[in-house]
Parts: C-alpha cells; structure tokens; sequence
C-alpha cells in the first residue's frame, strides 16, 4: 500500500519532525486548546485568503500527486497567469521547507493536467509577492528524494533538538523533548 502524507509535513519534518507527531497528537482535539499565536495566526491567514475570491483564481483548492505520493490545498492558484502562489505571514527567508511545499504543490497540479508558468511567495506582512523559479529535474529529484527520507523516517528515534527552533516551535509549551 502507498503511503500518501500531506504537503505541509515537508516544511514541519525540515523544522522538527517530532512536531509532525505532536501535531497529529493533538489535532484530535479543539483547536484553541492546542493551537498557538503562531498557528492562529497561520489559520487567520487562510481564512483571509479563503474569503477573498476574485473570478480569475482558485483558491484552497485540493491537489494530489500519485507519483510523489502527497496531497494537500494549495494557497492560490491565478488560472489567467497560471501562477501558483503560496501565502506565508513573512517571507524574511525563503526556507527550504517553504520551497518543497510548493514544489509539491507545482507537481501535484501538473499530474492533474494544471498548467502552471510561474511561481512565488506572497510575504503577507510586507504585501508583496517574490517570484521563485519553476522547478526543473534535478529539484524534481531533490523533492522525491526527501519525501523518501520523511516516508522511512524513524518518529521514535531520538530528535538533535535545536534550542532556536524550539523557542519558535508552535509546540514549544506541549513537547517534552525541548531544551
């Protein structure tokens, strides 16, 4: 059976993957019992992006890849544009994690026969949109490759935990494993 996991564990498993864990922990519950400033905010970001439709573009719409073996929404898709745009509260760095979301993202709607020309960050704070490459075979391969370490990864095997990443992890007042 093929494992398919969703989209958003590429940026998570980069940033700590014992968060994955204690984000399906804890998902089971309501939300404002788990959910910290950050995902708050994060979720608020959604919900405006959501809301505010124009004709010429989807958005939070489901895609899947069969081949890379993930699904998840995409933020924006312009279907004039055929540009995939994916929505981050600030853009400061463009982390890995945040280019193999929407890679995936990228794939996920060419295997769906989506034509996709462009693609970008929108830095919400600073309101303004980075355009980023399209993605060619070696990130292609670059992409398959992680997503085979994240599949075979070992969740119960001791976490190298990284006092700055912990002091900024959404779950920093839930994990036991922090400094």
């Amino acid at each position: 059976m093929e494992i398919f996991f969703s989209i958003t564990i590429l940026n998570d498993f980069i940033f700590c993957p014992y968060s994955i864990y204690l984000h399906q922990i804890y998902s089971l519950n309501k939300e404002d019992i788990y959910h910290s400033f950050f995902q708050t905010k994060g979720k608020r970001l959604h919900d405006f992006i959501e809301n505010n439709k124009d004709e010429k573009s989807w958005k939070n719409a489901f895609v899947a890849s069969s081949k890379l073996g993930v699904y998840g929404r995409i933020d924006v898709y312009d279907t004039e544009e055929k540009e995939l745009i994916e929505y981050k509260s600030v853009v400061a760095i463009a982390y890995k994690g945040y280019y193999y979301q929407i890679w995936a993202q990228y794939y996920c709607l060419l295997e769906m026969g989506i034509p996709v020309l462009k693609l970008a960050f929108y830095d919400f704070k600073e309101k303004k949109k980075i355009s980023i490459p399209v993605p060619g075979e070696e990130q292609y391969k670059e992409l398959k490759e992680f997503i085979l370490k994240v599949k075979h990864f070992d969740f119960t095997a001791a976490v190298k935990v990284n006092p700055n990443k912990c002091n900024k992890c959404i779950y920093n007042n839930l994990c036991e494993r922090k400094s």
